[in-house]
């Protein structure tokens, strides 16, 4: 059954003003262990994880990073970040996520906090068995040394969490999404390698949006276009009328708030959904 936008969206009206305090009360507040000891076997282990797939990265240009949430610190960072960003890695060191905290735009803080209670939520409450696969989209706008913003999508994995589900090490990949997302909305993308669960934040507002996710075949339908495939064509290739090809775009395009197969394909490229 499609949810119609009424059900799906949610505006939580705001009391405070995003703040660094009421940000990591909801992430270091919740993990029921003290700060990691940088030379422990586990970080160690961590931080040969993220090392490893650093080097499959490097040549995207990501930033690969390790942040230990009870002290809300970096305990491994990866190359391109003065490049990508233009701030020395020797800040980041030394502050902290306090640092990346306070270079977000400020008018995308609103979403920040949403996005971490929903992603805090939604780890928490998934089965054992199913945490190795979590993996959360978000997107932020993030101040350059000279005033500019660029867009940044950022990609965390799990690497360990207390016995309650509370996040302790979180895996990050922070990539560039400048070119292919400007509108003044954040998105976020929760999953478990089967169902996909996706917001959507607005400003002016302050509006979250759980939107209604495409189906595969329209997914997939949109994978064909952007194979540079014609309408015509996906029909054929498909083994459907080219009626139901414009009825799936259609859909998805009503699902995800997008109104053309441009904002739609950036969106699903952006989520890794295609």
């Amino acid at each position: 059954m499609r949810i119609s936008a009424s059900e799906r969206q949610t505006t939580r009206p705001v009391k405070d003003q995003p703040s660094w305090e009421n940000f990591t009360a909801k992430w270091n507040g919740k993990a029921q262990v003290p700060a990691t000891d940088p030379g422990s076997l586990d970080i160690k282990q961590s931080l040969g994880i993220a090392h490893w797939l650093a080097k499959g990265l490097f040549m995207s240009r990501a930033i690969t990073g390790v942040v230990d949430i009870p002290s809300m610190r970096y305990l491994y960072s990866s190359g391109h970040v003065k490049e990508m960003v233009g701030w020395d890695d020797a800040l980041f060191w030394e502050h902290g996520v306090k640092f990346t905290y306070g270079k977000f735009h400020p008018d995308d803080l609103f979403a920040l906090h949403e996005f971490s209670t929903l992603i805090g939520h939604y780890y928490k409450n998934l089965p054992e068995e199913e945490r190795p696969a979590f993996t959360d989209y978000w997107d932020i706008r993030f101040a350059k040394p000279d005033g500019s913003y660029l867009r940044i999508l950022e990609q965390g994995r799990v690497l360990k969490h207390d016995e309650a589900g509370n996040i302790i090490h979180l895996l990050i990949f922070v990539t560039d999404i400048t070119h292919l997302k400007s509108e003044n909305k954040n998105h976020l993308r929760l999953t478990n390698g089967k169902e996909n669960v996706l917001y959507e934040y607005r400003m002016p507002g302050q509006k979250l949006i759980k939107l209604e996710t495409p189906s595969e075949r329209e997914v997939d339908v949109f994978r064909h276009i952007s194979m540079g495939y014609t309408r015509k064509q996906i029909a054929d290739r498909l083994g459907i009328s080219l009626s139901t090809v414009k009825t799936h775009c259609q859909h998805v395009y009503e699902k995800l708030g997008t109104t053309d197969s441009v904002e739609t394909l950036n969106l699903l490229k952006i989520w890794s959904m295609l």
